[in-house]
């Protein structure tokens, strides 16, 4: 019947929207899926690039971090070879400086040095009591002729090497060479209580040294020379003159005497004035020479050393 007929096309209707139904649903979760599975790949994607910026930055932190290290190294190493040469400058420098001082206080006492280099001048002081010495060759002129320039040259150094360690012993102050003749100063540019008696030692050395000396050349048949030494007591003027190659010098009536003194002396001798007599007599023997006469000075009495 056509009631029937529409029940059963109603009935196909619904199996037909049930089926539609179901095949929507069907598609609707795949689709779910396939959205999903998209999403989780690009979660998983962009946890890989940020992964990836992560291992950029890192990789970019140690490349930075890596050049920082350099440069503080090259720093580092640079100051250091820097210091390095500093250091091996300024130890030249003071090895300059010490040859410099060196040389100075060959030509200079140390306190007149100190003086130079603080105010670039030294002045002239009057030294109240000091013992003045004058040393000469006898024979030089023969001494010279006898034997060759090299050979002179190295005598003289030898006696006047050995002078010098003699007056260092006795804490005497070297003052110049003229030629074959030696002057030195005791209680300068420091005052010296015993300063005739440091002298009339040093003296004595010097002899028995020139002494020794001319024994070996004696014994060697080869020409020598023998020493003649004055000495003389008091006052003097102490100071440097010039500004080119300039010296230590003293002036005065007591270095001129003492010169005296060495001029009117025999080979081998000490003589002494009466002022070093009278103020030594109790520390050393002296034999009397009487009155001679000494050059712009009259007759003075002189006294060798015994």
């Amino acid at each position: 019947t056509l009631e029937g007929e529409v029940q059963v096309y109603i009935a196909e209707i619904q199996d037909k929207t049930e089926e539609i139904d179901s095949l929507t649903t069907e598609q609707l979760k795949a689709e779910l899926d396939i959205q999903q599975l998209e999403i989780d790949n690009q979660k998983q994607e962009l946890a890989a690039k940020d992964a990836d910026n992560r291992k950029n930055i890192l990789l970019l932190g140690l490349a930075m971090l890596t050049i920082v290290i350099a440069f503080i190294a090259r720093g580092y190493f640079r100051k250091r070879k820097t210091n390095i040469t500093l250091q091996n400058k300024n130890f030249e420098i003071i090895k300059e400086q010490e040859k410099s001082e060196g040389l100075l206080l060959n030509i200079l006492p140390k306190s007149v040095a100190e003086e130079l280099k603080k105010y670039g001048k030294t002045t002239s002081k009057l030294h109240e009591d000091v013992t003045v010495m004058f040393t000469d060759f006898v024979g030089f002129t023969q001494f010279s002729e006898a034997t060759t320039p090299e050979n002179l040259v190295a005598q003289i150094d030898t006696y006047f090497s050995e002078f010098d360690n003699i007056m260092s012993k006795h804490k005497i102050e070297k003052i110049k060479t003229i030629g074959d003749a030696y002057l030195a100063v005791c209680g300068i540019p420091e005052a010296q209580d015993e300063h005739m008696k440091n002298m009339i030692l040093a003296a004595k050395d010097i002899v028995k040294f020139v002494n020794q000396h001319v024994k070996e050349l004696k014994a060697a048949n080869k020409p020598y020379l023998e020493i003649r030494i004055g000495l003389h007591s008091g006052p003097l003027i102490a100071g440097v003159v010039g500004s080119k190659k300039f010296a230590y010098d003293v002036w005065g009536d007591t270095v001129n005497i003492a010169a005296r003194m060495e001029q009117a002396g025999e080979k081998g001798e000490i003589n002494v004035s009466e002022t070093i007599y009278e103020n030594s007599k109790h520390q050393f023997k002296f034999e009397y020479r009487g009155e001679l006469a000494a050059k712009n000075k009259g007759e003075m009495k002189m006294y060798f050393v015994s």
